[in-house]
């Protein structure tokens, strides 16, 4: 559900080609710049102007066609086309309002000087040890009752654990579900768990040998039993996940998904020509950023063995093969490759459109398993512009089942995500968009 924010109020026209937006008033950013109508603009024409068009910046490039003050708080965005999630990328963190003098300033070191308006504002950064949070005192919704947020980088879970048990921490995300029965009998904690919007799959380059093959691809569908996944890997705290997205997103798909059948695994890939299997390689991070990485990875590997598919599996840093992942057809080394989407907007038509367009092959965008079908863009596009939510979510469905068919991919598992923290902590806020928040409402027991 949506809530005013920076925007107080909006409306859009009958054919939801122009919306307006009445702002919250006497709002300043960290730097005592005016939050106002001149401020939206002066971002959106960053968003859509050739600075973000040249590294590919979908969202709104092709999207907004016109954003102007109609007055000091109210402003106007045309579309190029109706767009039934609109809101959604409204919501979503590309749309981050900064403060133009801060960007005129600082330029591409505006991510290391961040000036919002939000109820904390950036005070230090030392790389490695801590990001420390100043409060606004001029927040327009008032003063937060925390004076300061130190976030502290803690890569190792059990230490995060540990650290959160002697008190040295107050709140710790990713809490590691072992740790959960041993955290719940300690009354100085209290443990979060929310299913989160996280899908966790293996991405195959789908213009490269056998994964060409949609039978091939289908195959190692069936080779994985993602139940026993999500009950013995995650100890039950995630839920397999039939098609590409979690369903915690707004327009998906209850889709059939693939279920655990070696037999049939065999039996296509024969037919398509590999009745003794292939060999293959395996990406995946080694860091946690994807849960439980490596093993899922020779978890994959032993499952794709017993259909006589080998795979090596090569560790990368998340980087490296983000940045390898990102190369264009001709040079891109990839042939089956871990992955995670979150999707920020919170909906599905972004993740889709991004990961199934072939416009956003890399490097334009993030289809980075080269997937290609005129039909399920058409379908997308006619989601996209339905503004009747049965009729939107219809299209979105027919082009997650067409998707599903192709197995662009294997979708594994969404998993929970599992917070702990000091009873002392009050009102933080967990986001299933994997986000931790402290609002200007969040305060902590003396």
């Amino acid at each position: 559900e949506f809530e005013p924010g920076l925007a107080a109020s909006w409306q859009t026209s009958k054919d939801g080609l122009t919306w307006t937006f009445e702002l919250q008033k006497n709002v300043k950013f960290h730097d005592g710049t005016a939050f106002d109508a001149a401020a939206v603009v002066y971002n959106f024409q960053r968003f859509i102007g050739p600075e973000k068009a040249k590294t590919g910046w979908a969202m709104f490039g092709e999207l907004v066609k016109n954003v102007e003050a109609v007055g000091p708080t109210t402003v106007k965005m045309t579309l190029a086309r109706p767009h039934a999630f609109f809101p959604n990328l409204l919501a979503h963190p590309a749309a981050t309002m900064c403060s133009p003098t801060a960007h005129k300033k600082y330029g591409k070191d505006l991510a290391l000087n961040p000036v919002g308006t939000g109820p904390f504002k950036f005070s230090e950064w030392v790389k490695g040890d801590r990001l420390v949070l100043d409060a606004n005192e001029s927040y327009w919704r008032g003063r937060p009752y925390l004076d300061k947020i130190i976030c502290k980088p803690v890569k190792e879970d059990n230490t995060r654990v540990m650290q959160l048990q002697s008190g040295q921490l107050h709140v710790a995300p990713l809490v590691p579900h072992e740790a959960i029965p041993s955290l719940d009998k300690n009354r100085n904690i209290d443990v979060t768990r929310r299913l989160s919007n996280m899908a966790l799959k293996v991405t195959f380059n789908n213009l490269k040998k056998p994964f060409d093959n949609r039978l091939v691809r289908q195959a190692l569908n069936y080779a994985v039993d993602k139940d026993a996944i999500a009950k013995h890997l995650y100890g039950g705290y995630a839920v397999p996940v039939p098609g590409v997205l979690s369903s915690v997103l707004v327009g998906w798909g209850d889709e059939r998904g693939y279920t655990y059948n070696p037999a049939l695994a065999k039996e296509l890939l024969a037919k398509a020509g590999y009745p003794k299997g292939f060999t293959s390689t395996l990406w995946t991070t080694s860091s946690g950023i994807i849960p439980k990485d490596v093993a899922l990875a020779e978890t994959i590997q032993q499952y794709w063995a017993e259909v006589g598919v080998q795979v090596k599996i090569e560790k990368m840093e998340w980087a490296a093969m983000l940045n390898e992942c990102r190369l264009p057809p001709e040079s891109n080394r990839s042939e089956a490759f871990l992955q995670k989407d979150n999707q920020s907007s919170g909906e599905v038509s972004d993740a889709l459109a991004q990961m199934c367009m072939k416009r956003y092959f890399p490097p334009a965008g993030r289809n980075r398993a080269f997937y290609s079908n005129p039909v399920v863009e058409e379908l997308i596009v006619q989601g996209t512009s339905s503004m009747e939510v049965k009729s939107r979510d219809a299209y979105m469905r027919a082009a997650q089942v067409i998707i599903n068919e192709d197995a662009p991919w294997v979708p594994l598992v969404t998993p929970m995500l599992i917070w702990a923290h000091s009873t002392k902590v009050h009102n933080m806020v967990y986001s299933p968009l994997t986000h931790t928040f402290a609002t200007e409402k969040t305060w902590i027991e003396k």
